[in-house]
């Protein structure tokens, strides 16, 4: 290839090709600055575009005159690599994923969600999610017990994150009718049941 072939393939196309990369450098910080909320001009994109444009120019002034850069092709080639190395490592960086908050534990929820629970429905769940995570549990309710100690009514009743709908609002007749509930009431200790359709102290109704 002649001189002319020379200056143009490599010292031509690559200033164009670096041109090309500055100015999508500048144009990706601009968009980055942009998703940040900045609204001053960027310094380093101005910097990237002004550089871009002065390669695209220089490429372009090679092209026509088709006269190799200092006069040396070879040398100028390397001066063009050497400057588009670091703007390539610069466009193929990964950015950084922002981190994804862990979801918080129902023990946390209960923590933060204690001032905002302004009836017994929402204090309940909150309660009943975090002793299901706490303890293991597959199912949870909690009961209102009347003052007399006579009645109950099932303000929530959690499994797996859901409410059991059947169960919430049950009314319970703690003198009428055994249940585990009662027996707490009367004697409020652990209760353990082992084989609960034999156990007389579960109610038949659940």
């Amino acid at each position: 290839m002649d001189a002319d072939t020379n200056a143009v393939l490599f010292n031509a196309v690559p200033l164009l090709l670096l041109a090309a990369l500055l100015l999508t450098a500048a144009g990706l910080r601009v968009r980055a600055s942009r998703r940040q909320g900045l609204r001053l001009p960027d310094l380093p994109a101005a910097l990237l575009a002004g550089t871009g444009l002065a390669a695209a120019l220089l490429g372009v002034a090679v092209l026509v005159e088709r006269e190799p850069l200092a006069g040396r092709v070879w040398l100028g080639l390397v001066a063009i690599l050497v400057a588009a190395a670091p703007v390539a490592l610069l466009l193929t960086r990964k950015e950084a994923e922002p981190a994804v908050p862990a979801p918080a534990s129902a023990g946390e929820r209960l923590a933060t969600g204690l001032a905002e629970a302004l009836d017994p429905e929402d204090l309940g769940r909150l309660v009943a999610d975090a002793a299901v995570e706490r303890f293991d549990l597959d199912l949870v309710e909690l009961v209102l017990v009347a003052e007399d100690g006579r009645t109950g009514q099932v303000v929530a009743a959690r499994e797996a994150g859901r409410d059991v709908e059947w169960l919430r609002g049950l009314h319970l007749d703690l003198d009428g009718e055994p249940t585990g509930i009662s027996a707490v009431v009367r004697d409020p200790v652990p209760l353990a049941v082992v084989d609960a359709p034999a156990s007389g102290a579960i109610s038949r109704r659940r």
